[in-house]
């Protein structure tokens, strides 16, 4: 009966993983008029009365989606959003060659094309946005980090009262977007400028009706059309990457200004509204075991269980780590678990397995991470040899993930094939940060597996006292792993290494302080040996990556990398999972015997300890919320038993 339940089990979660048409299977929450009310006093006093302003408003993905069904319920105000997410593409960018096209393809469809057919702008039906448009177009403007984004305030200084004193000189009506003159002038002449063009030959930009003829001036602007285009060669090659990232900036603030100054007032009673606070609410409010769906066993902690599930009204495919409280009392492992959820809620990176929700029970905590269905680095070394071009390219993610964390003075203590772990597509992230800690100057002690532990986690000074280590010790643990992805074996725990000590944990620290690793030519480059043996440097200040990670970035070993495609995930996994259950069977991995817990009690204090673990991403919950409502416009409410008294929202 166990092989039976194991293989519905088995096939339950496969199913999930491959169905692309899974949909939701409850509706969100309705808050009572009370709850609301509650709720919205709060955040007025929390954040004052202009919480809702338009920017905040629209600086959020749920603001942004139900702003903009107001304009296409409306007719009006669509090019003006379509606006604002050609400006965060634009932004996004990180090269100024690609920065470039855009502006000019933002300079000619918002300022010369529609400024010049405004009425076919505004009737052409293949401009106007049909249900769900913005929700489509926002992934084309993803974060590098998959965030969802539609748009994102700049970083620009322009005040307040210089937006309204600009957007009176620059108002413009036969403009789709509300502005015109001046604020034109300045662009045109900046992406003139910078294309090297002289004033003649701005129409290969522009069009005549912008060629300058309005010489409104900005309260901000010191430099006119002219003096800009009058630049010499060698000033326009000297022209920041700041001044072109700004091109826009006082268009943008126009813009905006005009959305609130025209739209605001109307949206803020309307449906659109209300409901997008009924969103902010449930985004407040604390998820429960309820909310999610349980599917087979993926592995197992120190602490518990780690299953697949399924977000309820979102249908969104995660982990559920699940942690017993009694074994952690049991273990004194109060501190670490805690030190994990502080650390998953710092961290956003696609190269690590970040969290999405924490909540707990009155015997149980949990954390609900990404999912990553395509197996570890162990499970697939044990059935196939990676070739060094595969090895590379994960390197360079993890490369990625671990600067993230040393970013924020995070060493993250436990890097190995174990803890790499692969999606669908092949790319790898770290998970488990069960061990990451905040360095501090005296941050001392073992952790992690025996074997990938940096020399100076052994050593003790004069005093016999530990030695402290910084960062610096995952670059020794990443020395391992390239190399076990290359050899099959980690290079301290192989047959040499335990020939050192009867003991065989005695053999890995003998081996990890002693032992000079070999590398064969069938499996080690010349590149691939000089890489490896500079990481594995004893001496933590002389080791690659003790100054930073650029001198680990500039190795002949990444020659081939193009870190800003590996960093946007736009390079193709040079190996692909099988689309298949890449885990261990559930008898292999197990379960845990919490007979032995019954003399475990928890008490008031251990209660009071875990006050603070629930926890929701905004960005995840937007995310899950837009796709709820756009799969609701597709597939009508989502069904009900019987007897639930929960309503659907329907847009």
């Amino acid at each position: 009966m166990d092989d039976l339940h194991d293989a519905l089990q088995d096939a339950q979660y496969i199913g999930a993983v491959t169905n692309a048409l899974r949909g939701p299977s409850a509706p969100f929450y309705t808050p009572t008029q009370a709850e609301m009310q509650h709720f919205t006093s709060f955040q007025e006093q929390a954040h004052g009365s202009d919480w809702l302003s338009l920017e905040n408003i629209l600086h959020q993905p749920l603001g942004f989606y139900f702003f903009s069904r107001y304009c296409e319920a409306e007719h009006y105000g669509n090019a003006k959003l379509l606006f604002l997410i050609e400006i965060t593409k634009f932004r996004l960018m990180q090269f100024d060659d690609d920065r470039l096209i855009q502006a000019k393809s933002i300079w000619t469809r918002f300022c010369t094309e529609a400024h010049e057919n405004s009425d076919s702008f505004r009737s052409n039906s293949s401009t106007s946005p049909s249900i769900g448009y913005f929700c489509k177009r926002l992934n084309a403007a993803q974060c590098t980090n998959h965030r969802i984004v539609f748009w994102r305030k700049g970083e620009s200084s322009l005040r307040r009262i210089e937006t309204q004193q600009l957007y009176r000189q620059s108002a413009c009506e036969k403009s789709v977007i509300g502005v015109s003159g001046g604020v034109f002038n300045r662009i045109q002449a900046i992406l003139s400028a910078f294309m090297k063009l002289d004033t003649n030959s701005t129409r290969s930009v522009s069009t005549s009706s912008l060629s300058g003829k309005t010489s409104e001036s900005s309260p901000r602007s010191t430099t006119s059309s002219c003096e800009v285009n009058a630049k010499s060669g060698r000033e326009v090659a000297n022209m920041t990457h700041h001044t072109l990232r700004c091109v826009f900036d006082e268009l943008e603030a126009c813009v905006l200004w005009s959305l609130e100054q025209l739209h605001l007032k109307d949206f803020l009673s309307s449906v659109f509204h209300r409901r997008l606070m009924i969103f902010f609410f449930l985004q407040h409010r604390p998820v429960s075991e309820n909310d999610f769906t349980k599917l087979r066993v993926l592995g197992r902690g120190g602490f518990g269980m780690v299953n697949g599930c399924i977000k309820r009204t979102s249908a969104a495919l995660y982990a559920i780590k699940v942690m017993n409280k009694k074994i952690i009392k049991q273990k004194h492992a109060e501190r670490l678990c805690l030190a994990e959820r502080k650390i998953l809620a710092m961290i956003s990176s696609p190269f690590i397995v970040c969290l999405k929700y924490a909540f707990q029970t009155s015997e149980e905590l949990f954390l609900v991470l990404d999912l990553r269905t395509g197996g570890d680095l162990s499970f697939h070394l044990n059935r196939c040899r990676f070739t060094e071009h595969q090895v590379r390219f994960w390197a360079a993610q993890i490369l990625l993930a671990l600067e993230h964390l040393h970013e924020k003075n995070i060493a993250y203590r436990d890097l190995k094939p174990e803890n790499i772990l692969l999606d669908e597509n092949g790319n790898c992230s770290l998970s488990d940060l069960g061990l990451a800690i905040e360095v501090t100057p005296n941050l001392t002690g073992r952790c992690g597996t025996r074997g990938y532990w940096a020399p100076e986690m052994l050593l003790r000074d004069s005093n016999n006292q530990r030695l402290a280590y910084t960062t610096v010790v995952d670059w020794w643990s990443f020395g391992c792993l390239v190399y076990e992805l290359l050899y099959g074996k980690c290079p301290f725990r192989t047959s040499r290494a335990k020939a050192l000590h009867e003991d065989k944990q005695m053999a890995y620290d003998k081996a990890t302080l002693e032992l000079n690793p070999l590398y064969d030519p069938k499996y080690f480059s010349p590149e691939a040996t000089d890489f490896i043996q500079k990481l594995l440097i004893r001496d933590p200040k002389k080791r690659l990556g003790a100054h930073g990670v650029d001198e680990i970035r500039k190795q002949k070993f990444f020659s081939s990398i193009d870190w800003a495609r590996m960093e946007s995930m736009s390079i193709s996994p040079p190996f692909v999972p099988h689309n298949e259950l890449n885990a261990a069977s559930q008898s292999d991995i197990g379960s845990f015997d919490i007979s032995s817990m019954s003399g475990i009690h928890l008490n008031e204090q251990d209660r009071e300890l875990y006050a603070s673990w629930a926890y929701t991403s905004a960005d995840v919950f937007q995310k899950e919320s837009i796709e709820y409502l756009e799969w609701e416009i597709r597939n009508g409410p989502c069904s009900l038993a019987s007897n639930s008294q929960a309503c659907c929202i329907l847009l």
